[in-house]
């Protein structure tokens, strides 16, 4: 399952605020299951999404 997800996001970064929105989904992923919260998985998306939209609002969506 793993390896599906990552096949599907790899081609997809192309500029930095998608890299930031990865990155941030990934940590706050890990960090969420590693507590033990069960909504997890989308509170890493949302907030993977808000620091993407963020950063692209920040840097004008520069590569």
């Amino acid at each position: 399952m793993a390896a599906t997800f990552i096949a599907l996001v790899i081609p997809a970064i192309k500029d930095r605020s998608v890299v930031i929105c990865v990155l941030t989904s990934l940590v706050t992923a890990i960090i969420c299951a590693l507590l033990g919260i069960e909504a997890g998985l989308v509170i890493a998306a949302l907030l993977g999404m808000a620091a993407g939209y963020l950063s692209a609002v920040l840097w004008g969506g520069q590569r």
